[in-house]
């Protein structure tokens, strides 16, 4: 059997038929798990949004950067129209990793995300566009200075939880790290933004900046 490259496609296996006690049990289990308290949601996220770390090897340094997920609770693209938006991190993270290669031109991709299945797919040249922005708003000349761009975390690859924007954001800050360009939080938040373009035409910014802060966005 072949090993599955980075874009195949997660197999989800139909699960046996359960008894609605199960169901019960399984469902309370989940709501516990995902009630948070409000400290957390502005005191740990917001905190652990700012770390990133260098880790080195013999041979290589490899930059890391992480970005929140998010949920909407107001609003979204009616922040275009002035009109109020509620918009809260969620505590999953997309996780971005730059390694600078020996050899070649330009940028590979490793994307280790767990997906909903279709969607890499569907979003893959709309993800190389958003890449390909990202890398020239930091100024990196990747063709001087190829690399790998590695993705993973927590973090649902899929439709309705900032997925795209906290793809943006993680690899801003991972260049950031790796190429020590010292951009402050804000500047993060703006590339994230540009980054975003790719996959909405004109994005609101909401989803980028909950990506980059974390916490809760009035």
């Amino acid at each position: 059997m072949k090993s599955k490259k980075s874009f195949d496609f997660f197999c989800l296996k139909p699960k046996a038929k359960r008894s609605s006690s199960e169901t019960v049990l399984e469902r309370s289990a989940l709501f516990s798990v995902l009630k948070i308290s409000a400290d957390n949601l502005f005191l740990n996220l917001n905190e652990r949004c700012r770390v990133n770390k260098s880790y080195r090897t013999k041979e290589k340094t490899m930059g890391k950067g992480s970005a929140f997920g998010k949920t909407i609770l107001i609003g979204d693209a009616f922040v275009l129209r002035e009109v109020p938006a509620i918009v809260s991190s969620i505590p999953f993270e997309t996780e971005c990793v730059v390694e600078r290669l020996n050899d070649g031109h330009g940028w590979i991709l490793e994307d280790n995300q767990t997906e909903v299945p279709g969607y890499k797919q569907k979003k893959r040249d709309q993800q190389v566009d958003s890449i390909n922005r990202i890398v020239e708003v930091m100024t990196v000349d990747a063709q001087k200075n190829p690399i790998k761009i590695a993705y993973g975390g927590s973090l649902l690859a899929g439709s309705g939880v900032g997925a795209s924007a906290a793809s943006c954001v993680s690899l801003a800050r991972a260049l950031n790290d790796e190429f020590k360009l010292n951009l402050p939080i804000e500047e993060i938040n703006h590339i994230g933004w540009e980054g975003e373009f790719a996959y909405h035409g004109i994005p609101s910014g909401v989803d980028n900046t909950a990506s980059t802060y974390g916490g809760l966005i009035l």
